[in-house]
């Protein structure tokens, strides 16, 4: 009798984590080359981590599924709804407490970025206020440009940051404030070279990260933690890399 109840309990707690991770959104932005739409579906090597994690912890998501987002708008269901996995977040203090983490899955130079050929080669790297800077709307490259008080008139600030590459690239700005690699990728898919480009400040350097709201049950965040740290240790997680990397 005791052996059937148990088998009674396990098999409801399995049905309501099962029922709470189908509940789970999936969104990401256009981020090259962690996160982008290729042939119609979401692609990138972030996501390619996102699917083998949650194959791995029982939680079979589809690509069809993932829902790509401008990225404020992302971040905003992120912060105001209870059952969202948004990737890849830099995880931030000011960030910390809000949501909850997995990962990391990439350490990323964030940078003000310039034209290679530029006539910024004698620029005063402390004084950024002269430039027309693009943004992306709501990350944190644009709080640490505000915090630096570079005026908010001189910031370009769009909701994908590929649009402020094409600007960048017709002179129509001086400089964008992003990650490196995240340029340099795609500068190569626009059809540039990726060393057109120079840095002309870092100003951090930061890990990417999957957030969750503070609700989803804390057993799919361990799992999915669980599942990482194994793609990870058996040298998975470097091959996805590589694959898109080369």
């Amino acid at each position: 009798m005791h052996r059937v109840i148990i088998v009674l309990l396990l098999t409801v707690c399995f049905w309501a984590e099962a029922a709470l991770s189908a509940e789970l959104e999936v969104i990401t932005e256009n981020h090259p080359p962690f996160s982008y739409v290729e042939n119609r579906a979401v692609s990138g090597f972030a996501t390619e981590i996102v699917l083998e994690m949650m194959e791995l912890s029982g939680l079979p998501l589809h690509r069809n599924e993932i829902q790509l987002w401008p990225w404020l708008r992302g971040f905003n269901a992120l912060k105001n709804r209870d059952n969202i996995l948004l990737y890849t977040v830099a995880r931030t203090l000011e960030r910390e407490d809000q949501f909850q983490w997995v990962g990391p899955i990439y350490r990323v130079k964030q940078c003000i970025l310039a034209l290679a050929d530029s006539e910024l080669e004698n620029f005063d790297p402390n004084d950024f206020t002269k430039l027309r800077i693009g943004t992306l709307r709501g990350g944190t490259s644009e709080k640490i440009l505000f915090s630096s008080g570079i005026p908010l008139g001189r910031i370009e600030r769009v909701h994908d940051p590929e649009l402020n590459i094409k600007k960048m690239l017709k002179g129509r700005l001086d400089a964008i404030a992003f990650d490196e690699l995240a340029v340099r990728y795609m500068l190569l898919s626009l059809g540039h070279d990726p060393q057109e480009i120079k840095i002309l400040r870092q100003y951090s350097s930061v890990d990417y990260y999957i957030a969750l709201s503070n609700k989803v049950d804390s057993h799919v965040v361990e799992r999915l933690q669980a599942s990482l740290d194994y793609l990870k240790a058996s040298g998975r997680v470097d091959k996805i890399i590589e694959n898109y990397m080369n």
